[in-house]
């Protein structure tokens, strides 16, 4: 595993992760239930954020790997400092991958304007709830329009990845070894 996490998009412990991942939608209805809506929203907000952060990893990666298939492959120290490169994504912010994501095809304008009002509406709550920048009773429309925009963007991370693997086993011809090592997690 790298320092950047598994697969590039940010996860420091795989299993831990999947395991919080699992449980998220629960916790969001607990929170719910209990009226707890700041909580509610930043679970929603960490979930958009890891599927747009999943979404545009992996159709970097295939770009990359489109244009230098040999990259995974190398054990060179160029070849080490290009991943690590590309796991650097993982620093990217919330409105950066979601234009980036937008500028590469992920979705239309709509849904990233959706989403650039969801993550406004996120940073309002946290740094200007006091200061009166939200009220209350917008706090459930930003929950249903949060669990709108996952299962939106979970339907379309499924249909982008399915489609550009049929995109990757054709540019390298079926290759299974390569593909093999592209699914892998990245090595250290």
């Amino acid at each position: 595993m790298t320092k950047k996490g598994v697969f590039g998009i940010g996860l420091g412990d795989f299993e831990n992760a999947m395991h919080n991942w699992a449980q998220n939608k629960s916790l969001i209805e607990k929170a719910i239930k209990s009226e707890c809506y700041f909580e509610a929203i930043l679970l929603l907000h960490q979930e958009v954020e890891l599927l747009l952060r999943i979404n545009f990893t992996f159709r970097t990666n295939l770009i990359r790997t489109i244009l230098n298939p040999n990259l995974l492959f190398n054990r060179s120290d160029d070849a080490v400092k290009l991943r690590n490169e590309i796991l650097a994504e993982t620093q990217y912010s919330f409105s950066l991958l979601n234009q980036l994501s937008f500028l590469c095809g992920a979705y239309d304008e709509g849904i990233y304007y959706r989403l650039l009002k969801f993550n406004k509406f996120r940073n309002d709550m946290v740094h200007g709830f006091l200061k009166g920048k939200i009220k209350i009773n917008e706090l459930k429309e930003q929950i249903r329009e949060g669990k709108e925009l996952v299962k939106i963007l979970d339907q379309i991370s499924q249909a982008n990845i399915s489609r550009d693997a049929a995109i990757l086993q054709k540019c390298l011809g079926a290759d299974r070894e390569l593909l093999k090592h592209l699914f892998s997690k990245p090595q250290s």
